[in-house]
Order: C-alpha cells, then sequence, then structure tokens
C-alpha cells in the first residue's frame, strides 16, 4: 500500500468511535485467523506447549481470541498515534504509579520489565504522556513505513533507543527515563539463556540482567490487560523487583519467566503467540515448528 495512502487509512482509523474501532479489529483478526496459515499454525504448536491441558476445542476459540486481540492492538495502534489527545487518554487506567515514580526518584532511569503484548502501542503512548519514556525500536525494512511507526510513537515518548544498541539503552538510563524493554524476544543462542516457560525451555534475551547491573536502574514489570465491555487497558505496574540483577542470570531469567507464566494463565488471549518463541532449542532437540 502507499505509504501516503497508509496513513490517511490510519488517521480515518484514529476518528472512529472506540467501541466500533474494537468490533472492526475483532473482525480483522477473524479475517487474519482463516487467511493467515501459517501464524496459525504457528500460534498453534505455540498453545499445545504451553497449554496441553486444553482440549482441540478450547485451543483453537483461545488461538481465535488471540487473533482477534491482535486485530484490535493494531486498530489501537492508529487511535495512539493519530486520536484525539483527549479520547486516547481515557483509553487506559493505570495502577501500581507509585512504584513507578518511586523508581523513577532513584535518578538512574527505569527498565520497564514487558512483554509482546498486541495492545504494548496504546498501552506506550499513555504512559510517555505522563512519564519521561524511551522507547525501543528495530527499524521497518520500509523507510517510508519506518517513519509512520517513529513518528506515531514518538508522539509523547522523549527519544527512540535502538534494540540492537547496549551503548544506546544506557544513555537512555542514564538521563533518567523510562526504558521499555522486551526479554521475550529469541534472538537466537548468543543473545540468550534458556529459562523454563510453561515447563518448556525457552529462550530470553539475557541483556537485560547486564544493563541492570551496568546502569544500576530498577526493573519495574508492567502487565496488560484488556478490559472487558471495550472499556480499554488496564496497566498494571508492579513493584521494582527485588534484588535484581543477581550473580545467576538464568534464575534472572526463570523470576521474568514465572511473572508472564502466572499472567498469562489468567489472560492468554492478551499475548502475541504467533511469534516463534520456542524458534531457539538447546542443544540436540528438534525444532517445533518443522514441517514433517
Amino acid at each position: 500500500m502507499n505509504t501516503r495512502l497508509l496513513e490517511i487509512s490510519l488517521k480515518a482509523i484514529a476518528r472512529l468511535p472506540y467501541r466500533v474501532m474494537l468490533a472492526v479489529g475483532r473482525l480483522v483478526g477473524t479475517l487474519a485467523f482463516f487467511l493467515g496459515a501459517n501464524r496459525r499454525r504457528i500460534a498453534r504448536i505455540n498453545l499445545e506447549k504451553c497449554f496441553p491441558e486444553l482440549n482441540t476445542a478450547e485451543r483453537r476459540a483461545l488461538l481465535k481470541a488471540q487473533f482477534q486481540a491482535t486485530g484490535m492492538g493494531l486498530l489501537e495502534a492508529a487511535f495512539a498515534w493519530y486520536g484525539d489527545e483527549k479520547r486516547v487518554m481515557s483509553r487506559c487506567a493505570i495502577s501500581g504509579r507509585s512504584h513507578l515514580e518511586q523508581a523513577l526518584a532513584q535518578g538512574k532511569g527505569v527498565i520497564l520489565l514487558t512483554f509482546h503484548y498486541p495492545c504494548l502501542d496504546l498501552a506506550g503512548i499513555q504512559l510517555s504522556h505522563e512519564y519521561p519514556v524511551g522507547f525501543m525500536q528495530r527499524p521497518h525494512n520500509d523507510p517510508e513505513m519506518d517513519k509512520i511507526i517513529t513518528g506515531g510513537r514518538m508522539r509523547y515518548a522523549k527519544r527512540a533507543v535502538s534494540r540492537h544498541s547496549p551503548r544506546d539503552m544506557l544513555k537512555a538510563l542514564k538521563e533518567n527515563l523510562v526504558v521499555c524493554y522486551y526479554p521475550d524476544h529469541d534472538l537466537g543462542r548468543k543473545a540468550s539463556e534458556f529459562a523454563p516457560f510453561f515447563g518448556v525451555q525457552t529462550a530470553w534475551v539475557s541483556a537485560i540482567s547486564r544493563m541492570a547491573h551496568m546502569s544500576g536502574a530498577p526493573v519495574v514489570p508492567m502487565l496488560c490487560e484488556r478490559l472487558p465491555k471495550a472499556a480499554g487497558l488496564h496497566l498494571r505496574l508492579l513493584p521494582a523487583l527485588e534484588q535484581f540483577p543477581s550473580e545467576d542470570v538464568v534464575a534472572d531469567l526463570t523470576r521474568v519467566s514465572q511473572l508472564l507464566e502466572t499472567h498469562l494463565r489468567e489472560h492468554p488471549e492478551n499475548y502475541l503467540w504467533t511469534h516463534r518463541r520456542f524458534k531457539t532449542r538447546p542443544e540436540g532437540e528438534a525444532s517445533f515448528y518443522a514441517r514433517h
């Protein structure tokens, strides 16, 4: 799609009533569920590994709900980037602000530990409106598309932080910014350590321990939940992790993994199950995603 036409479309989406926007997002997600065979297959495998206690019908219903949540999140991104400020700010309830404010008061920046939720763009806009936020990014392959995404996310943020530059992240923390960090990437064996996730050995980005150690920044978890009846989002800020980092990176990542797992057992549809979370396997273990 022509990027100018895309930008016009995003601005039009942002003007929709919020309830209508979510209904359209659910429809987009439902279409993606039926048409996106490869992503549906990846998500199905992930759910089989994480929720073996569910039967086939239950997993399919959860899978469809996750696609719908992703569709809603995509339209909410347009809303966050281009929507009326008052309307956007009315759609996120935040609890635990004191935890983030106490961490910021230390003057060492804050590593905001969060995960791959479909609704992160709207959550991030809300936070960056209220706090000095630096968002992590990987440049899009299309420069024009990158301009749209970065421009939207920089609506209130203080700066963009390169995902591939530890020095850039340390600089942002030194400026006492809140830097969003997502350790549930699978960046390959060299950048990862394994920790159990739903009982499966899973690659987690190990740099979170190193960044916390080098900067002295507290690590504050943020969990995202979608409220019922199209009410918006609930962002839960938790107390900064105590004695983090430790001397044991695997123990640190196990704590991070358990935090996400506990949350997803309550709200499994809130996660982006369509990415290959278990791509990197321990030595000698076959890929979960190989076609037989």
